[in-house]
This record gives structure tokens, sequence and C-alpha cells, in this order.
């Protein structure tokens, strides 16, 4: 295995056990069947990694220090100390996730969403982020930990998504809370 694998499988296995059998809402099965993977989500999982990686690294070591005594930052965003992010990915034509139809989100759901972050007393800070701005994040990721950037990788093949900064007591909870709503693909926590 090279370092890029082993940086992913440890990230992986870090998002693994953020996660438990108990924080997946029960599946939505359709009357068709659909390819498990695709690439457009091997490049999401890689996203996902690469958050875990850079969010591991800032909490571990200051890697990324941000310049506050107390805080820590992921990407473009910093985030302080005692607050964590949670990535509200949104729904794709290619998402696998059978809840989200094969379908994009729509600008309906997307609004409804926007309004229910707003409301919500837990959430500090939702920060909505287009394919493009997640794809220029993810390529700064990988060029600040020293891994190649993919030359295959497009803006389409990574979802559109919330970057909900929230305190690391209610991140499990928000996390419960967004799962599975319409429009809805996964909900990662970022630095747990």
């Amino acid at each position: 295995m090279n370092a890029t694998e082993e940086r992913l499988a440890d990230a992986l296995r870090t998002v693994g056990e953020t996660i438990g059998p108990e924080d997946v809402p029960p599946p939505r099965f359709t009357g068709r069947r659909r390819a498990a993977f695709r690439r457009p989500m091997l490049l999401t999982a890689a996203v996902a990694a690469s958050a875990a990686i850079v969010a591991g690294g800032a909490v571990a070591g200051g890697a990324l220090s941000s310049g506050h005594e107390n805080g820590h930052k992921t990407g473009a965003l910093t985030v302080p100390a005692g607050e964590v992010q949670v990535e509200v990915n949104l729904c794709t034509r290619t998402s696998s996730n059978a809840s989200c139809e094969g379908k994009e989100m729509t600008g309906a759901q997307r609004a409804e969403l926007q309004r229910a972050l707003k409301a919500d007393r837990r959430v500090r800070e939702a920060v909505y982020m287009t394919k493009k701005q997640r794809f220029e994040r993810f390529k700064a990721r990988m060029e600040s930990s020293g891994a190649p950037t993919p030359s295959s990788g497009l803006p389409r093949d990574i979802p559109e998504a919330f970057i909900v900064t929230v305190a690391r007591a209610d991140a499990k909870s928000v996390m419960q809370s967004y799962l599975g709503r319409p429009g809805v693909d996964t909900v990662i926590v970022v630095g747990r």
C-alpha cells in the first residue's frame, strides 16, 4: 500500500469509528436496483476521507493552525475549540443512497433544509457550498497534505453541501436530525 492509500484507509477507519449502527436511519428501498458503486461515489468518499485527514491533523497536532490559539481550521473555514463541522451532503443523480432515488436535490428541498438549519439552535453557522467550491476545497486539502491531486475528478462528481458548525457535544444529535431528510445523501461529522 502506498502512502496515499494508507492515509485514505486511516481516514475511512476514523470515519467508521465516529458513526455506529444507531446513527444510520433504516434504508428506504425503491423498486429498482442500481449499481452499488460508481466513480463519483468514490470521489465523494475521497473528499470525506480528506476532510477527516485534515480535521484529524488539525485537532491532533495543530497542523493547520489558523492563528487562533483555541481553534482549528478545516479547509477554508475556521472552527473554534469545542466545535466541529458537520457536512450535510446533498443528493446527486449519482448518489448510491436509495432515498435520493437517482435525483438531484430540488431547489425547494434545499430551501427547506436551509430554513431548518437556520432555525436549529444547535447550529452556530451553516455555509452552503457549490460543487465547484467543494472541489476547490478538496484540491487545496490534497495539495496541503502532499497527496497528488486527482486529474480525473470534476466538480460535478462532488455533491453540494451545507458545512455546519456545531458544539462538539451536539454533533451526533445534529447528524441524526438531518440524516434521511429529503434531498440529503449523507451527513458526516468532521474532526470528531
